[in-house]
C-alpha cells in the first residue's frame, strides 16, 4: 500500500523517527535468503562507479566465479556519496542530504546503499567484497553510533523495509536452532511478504534480527533514508534492505550491506606480571589540529588509529591544536570511561591527538596522527600509575624485606 502523501516539505516538515536501538533481548526469526540474485553483479556495479569498471577490465574480472577462484578475500573501494557528488569535505558543513538540488540527486547511483553518521557530517566510505558467493558492499562503524542509510531505487517504490542481523558476534558463535516450524509460522507476520511479486516459495535462512526498521521518503524525492543505531557489541552484522516497487510486475530486491562493528579502544596499565588492567574513571580527549595552522608544521606520521601506543614523547606544537567540538558530530569530547576503559571517536579528516587525564595516573599525550578519511579512533592506551603508598606498599615492604636480610647477612658476616 503506497505511504500517504505527506504535507508539504517547506510548510510542516514531518517529524524525524527515532533511530532504531537494537536490543538485546532478541527475536530468532528466518529470514530471506537470495530473493532476487543480481543476474550480473560484476556489469552492474561497473555501470555504477566508472573507476570499478576500469579495475574490473584490468583485472580480466568479468563474473563472479573470476573473483572466487583467484582473489576471494580481495576488496574493492567504493566512494562515499560526497565524494560522488563532489562536495566540500565534512567541516564545510555541507547540506543535508534532503536540501541538495535536483541535479545533484539525479547523479546518485541507484540501488546503492549510502551511510553517513553525525546528521550527515560524516559519510562513511565503503568497499565491495565476496561474500556468500555474492558481491556485497562493506563498512567498517563504531558502536552505538547513529547511521543514516540512504538508497535510491531505479524506480518508484512502495516501501523500504530494514533488518539488522547479527552474522557473526565478537564473542560467541551462535548457533541457528534446528527445527523450523515455529519461525515458519511467525515469518509472515515479521518478515514482509512479497507473495504478490513472487509466487515461487522463497528460501529462507535462519539468522538473528536485532531490529526491524522502515525506511522513509517524506519528500518524494525518490531518496529513501532511515536512521538506526549500531549495536553495542563487536561483531559482524548485515544491514538487509527490502525494496517492494510500485509495480507490482517488477520483484522485490534485496540489498545487503556487511557491517563491522569496530572494536573500541581502551585505557589500562600494565602489571608486573605483564597483565593489563583496564582503568574507570579516565577523561579522553581529543584535539584537532585547527583549520587555519599551517599543516607544514605537523610531524609526518602514519595513520595510528588502530594501534596501541605507549608513547609519551611529542614534538608538535599543542597550541595549534583545540578540543575537536564533538557535539556537532553528535558525540561527546571529552569522554569518561567505565570499568572497562573503553573510549572511541568518529572523526573527520585531519590531524589530531589524544589526552588522558585519571586520578592515580600520570597524563598521558599521544603523538599527532593523521586521519585520512572519517574513521574511528581507538587506540589503546597505556597510563603510569604515580607513586601511592597505598597501592605499592607490597613493593616496599619486599624491598625493606630484602634490605634487611642483607644487613643482617653482612653484619654475621662482620662478627665472623
Amino acid at each position: 500500500m503506497p505511504l500517504a502523501t505527506p504535507p508539504p516539505y517547506f510548510e510542516t516538515p514531518p517529524e524525524k523517527p527515532e533511530p532504531v536501538n537494537p536490543d538485546w533481548n532478541l527475536i530468532k526469526l528466518p529470514e530471506v535468503k537470495n530473493f532476487f540474485p543480481q543476474s550480473n553483479e560484476i556489469s552492474f556495479f561497473s555501470e555504477k562507479f566508472s573507476s570499478l569498471s576500469e579495475t574490473f577490465k584490468k583485472l580480466g574480472i568479468s563474473q563472479i566465479s573470476d573473483i572466487a577462484s583467484r582473489i576471494p578475500s580481495v576488496s574493492f573501494s567504493i566512494p562515499n556519496l560526497w565524494k560522488i557528488l563532489k562536495l566540500q569535505p565534512a567541516d564545510s558543513n555541507p547540506a543535508p542530504l534532503v536540501d541538495l538540488p535536483a541535479d545533484l540527486k539525479e547523479q546518485i547511483p541507484s540501488e546503492i546503499v549510502f551511510v553517513s553518521a553525525a546528521s550527515g557530517k560524516i559519510n562513511l566510505d565503503s568497499s565491495l567484497v565476496l561474500d556468500e558467493n555474492s558481491l556485497k558492499q562493506k563498512i567498517s562503524a563504531p558502536s552505538s553510533i547513529n547511521l543514516n542509510i540512504a538508497i535510491k531505487p531505479n524506480q518508484p517504490a512502495r516501501s523500504i523495509s530494514g533488518y539488522l542481523a547479527l552474522k557473526k558476534s565478537a564473542y560467541s558463535a551462535n548457533p541457528a536452532p534446528e527445527g523450523l516450524s515455529f519461525w515458519d509460522d511467525i515469518s509472515s507476520f515479521l518478515i514482509p511478504s512479497v507473495s504478490a511479486q513472487e509466487s515461487k516459495p522463497i528460501e529462507v535462512e535462519q539468522r538473528f534480527v536485532l531490529a526491524q526498521f522502515q525506511y522513509s521518503d517524506f519528500d518524494k524525492d525518490g531518496i529513501w533514508t532511515a536512521d538506526i543505531q549500531t549495536p553495542a557489541v563487536t561483531g559482524e552484522y548485515e544491514i538487509i534492505s527490502l525494496i517492494s516497487y510500485q509495480d507490482p510486475a517488477i520483484p522485490a530486491k534485496e540489498i545487503r550491506l556487511i557491517t563491522v562493528i569496530d572494536p573500541e579502544g581502551y585505557v589500562f596499565r600494565l602489571e608486573t606480571d605483564g597483565a593489563e588492567t583496564r582503568i574507570a574513571n579516565v577523561k579522553i580527549s581529543i584535539y584537532r589540529l585547527n583549520a587555519d595552522t599551517s599543516k607544514s608544521q605537523i610531524p609526518n606520521s602514519n595513520d595510528q588509529t588502530n594501534s596501541k601506543t605507549q608513547n609519551t614523547n611529542y614534538n608538535f606544537d599543542i597550541n595549534q591544536y583545540e578540543l575537536w567540538n564533538a557535539q556537532d558530530f553528535d558525540q561527546k569530547n571529552p569522554q569518561t570511561t567505565d570499568a572497562t576503559g573503553k573510549y572511541s571517536f568518529l572523526v573527520p579528516a585531519g590531524s589530531y591527538y589524544l589526552k588522558a587525564e585519571a586520578t592515580g595516573y600520570y597524563p598521558y599525550q599521544s603523538d599527532a596522527f593523521e586521519v585520512s578519511e572519517a574513521k574511528n579512533v581507538h587506540m589503546n592506551l597505556e597510563m603510569k600509575p604515580e607513586w601511592s603508598l597505598a597501592r605499592d606498599w607490597k613493593t616496599i615492604a619486599i624491598v625493606i624485606l630484602i634490605i634487611l636480610v642483607a644487613y643482617n647477612f653482612y653484619r654475621d658476616r662482620r662478627r665472623d
